[in-house]
């Protein structure tokens, strides 16, 4: 038994966590080289999960319709809204998207790339996107 949960702990420690902060790794690296200087960006602290977490500070408008903006481009991001409990009221949990890590480095830098367009054509203009209801 104790054998058996000694692997499990390493498998978790040395693969998957590593794996994961190598993908974090990659996202963050792709953001740098994608992201526009005019956009204010962060990403959220890896911690060796299947996800990082983008917060777009002063996002104009919420990050379910961003989420519908790039469904249109055929990218999936998942708002993060639903994950801060306990902290409604924060205009940050209306900024921050959810991004699968599960992916390719080449399917990252794809979404990558299509996230910052969008974001930068959203940071630069005046007008208000208008988005569609599913």
């Amino acid at each position: 038994m104790i054998i058996i949960i000694t692997a499990e702990i390493n498998l978790l420690t040395n693969i998957i966590r590593a794996h994961y902060k190598q993908k974090h790794e990659c996202l963050k690296n792709l953001s740098t080289t994608y992201m526009s200087d005019d956009v204010p960006w962060y990403l959220h602290k890896a911690e060796g999960s299947l996800f990082g977490w983008l917060w777009l500070e002063g996002l104009p408008f919420s990050n379910n319709d961003l989420y519908n903006k790039l469904k249109a481009k055929n990218l999936i991001v998942v708002p993060g809204e639903s994950f801060f409990h306990g902290s409604q009221s924060s205009s940050h949990n209306q900024e921050c998207i959810r991004i699968s890590l599960t992916a390719t480095d080449e399917e990252l830098k794809k979404g990558i790339h299509i996230l910052s367009s969008v974001v930068k054509k959203i940071y630069s203009s005046n007008s208000i996107f208008e988005t569609e209801k599913i």
